[in-house]
């Protein structure tokens, strides 16, 4: 479309469609080059295209204009009080300017086969085709596949949960809703069960800029810059507490999964889900859309696993928040064990991610941040 609008100077705008569609907005008569001649609101008697007689150019609201005519236009209208885009400016600007039609149905992506979808260009202005239109492209399986070698498409999709990278420079990207660009990666990586594993100069914050065969790279894709920034020194001291972190709990290097259940026929399980008011989540309450935020309360004595000595292998209690809010808030701290308190040992919304001053009774509130990540420990008054 780009290309297009470049070789006829063109401002570019509209897609054919067939003619039982066409009635539900205006279309746009133009002549054998693609330029258009005029617009006509809901006609009785449509024109078809000079090259398919049974397809009609709607007006569907997909503009590429120069930028520099493009203000000039709307710094005009504004002094002439015209404030209507399709009334007024664009009718005005027909008869102005060199205004042409794309044909989508024409497009090619380079890179893809062409038997893959090309071009996907539908007006929601109807209920009907508004519901139809979410549903090709945020339903729970999309209708595309939007994987392109040559382009960096990140997207995430309802009701799964949202992408989160770390991409360094992010160009010539198209960018998903629910996206997260930040230092998430190591955070996952780190806190999930089972070895963690990060790429050489994962730790000073080096980017691979979205590719995924960076191996093949000789060039700044694949180098390392051993002369790191001072901000970079600062996430290395991060990472490195995140990993001393993981070496000194084994509950996060569990052998078997985690099942729920209670300890030796108390109330406490291995894993509890908590919500922000520091009671244990139900099945229902994990389907709620509104749910952002929950706690993960792991029993260091119910692992029930051995070390190669035969020792039982035991550590702390410790509380993970998990905040996917954009605002913050007041997680209520559970009231687990008599005669106990936490403490924090991790606080992302912090500087490094430096753990927070003073020891926190159960039932007192902790400010988690919006989309962050706090680690309590669980202690004893003794």
């Amino acid at each position: 479309m780009i290309d297009c609008h470049r070789q006829r100077s063109a401002h570019v705008e509209a897609i054919p469609v067939p003619p039982s569609k066409a009635t539900s907005f205006g279309v746009i008569d133009t002549d054998r080059d693609g330029r258009i001649r005029g617009f006509l609101e809901k006609p009785e008697n449509l024109p078809s295209m000079p090259s398919d007689s049974n397809q009609t150019y709607g007006f569907m609201g997909n503009y590429l204009f120069d930028m520099g005519v493009l203000l000039t236009a709307l710094h005009e209208a504004k002094e002439r009080g015209e404030n209507e885009f399709g009334c007024h400016f664009l009718l005005r600007f027909i008869y102005s300017h060199r205004v042409c039609v794309y044909n989508f149905s024409d497009n090619r992506i380079p890179w893809i086969y062409r038997y893959e979808e090309q071009s996907y260009w539908c007006d929601a202005g109807d209920i009907n085709t508004f519901y139809a239109v979410h549903h090709d492209v945020m339903g729970g399986e999309s209708s595309f596949n939007l994987l392109n070698p040559q382009w960096f498409i990140n997207s995430s999709n309802y009701p799964g949960p949202s992408l989160h990278i770390l991409s360094g420079d992010i160009q010539d990207s198209v960018i998903g809703a629910g996206l997260l660009a930040k230092c998430a990666r190591i955070r996952n990586t780190v806190f999930s069960q089972g070895a963690p594993m990060l790429v050489a100069g994962d730790e000073i914050r080096r980017t691979q800029k979205g590719n995924n065969n960076a191996y093949c790279q000789d060039n700044e894709i694949s180098w390392v810059n051993w002369d790191p920034s001072s901000t970079d020194r600062e996430f290395l001291a991060f990472v490195q507490h995140l990993i001393s972190l993981w070496r000194a709990h084994p509950v996060f290097r569990r052998n078997n999964f985690l099942q729920g259940r209670s300890i030796r026929g108390s109330s406490i399980k291995d894993i509890l889900w908590l919500k922000p008011d520091g009671t244990e989540m139900n099945d229902e309450e994990w389907v709620h859309d509104f749910a952002r935020c929950l706690g993960m309360y792991l029993d260091g004595e119910a692992m029930e696993e051995r070390d190669q000595r035969g020792n039982p292998i035991l550590d702390d209690n410790l509380l993970l928040l998990f905040n996917g809010h954009h605002e913050a808030i007041l997680f209520h701290l559970p009231e687990l064990y008599e005669g106990s308190q936490w403490l924090s040992l991790l606080d992302f919304n912090l500087a490094c991610g430096l753990e927070a001053d003073g020891y926190f009774q159960g039932g007192d509130t902790y400010t988690i941040e919006g989309r962050s990540l706090a680690l309590l420990v669980q202690r004893s008054y003794t």
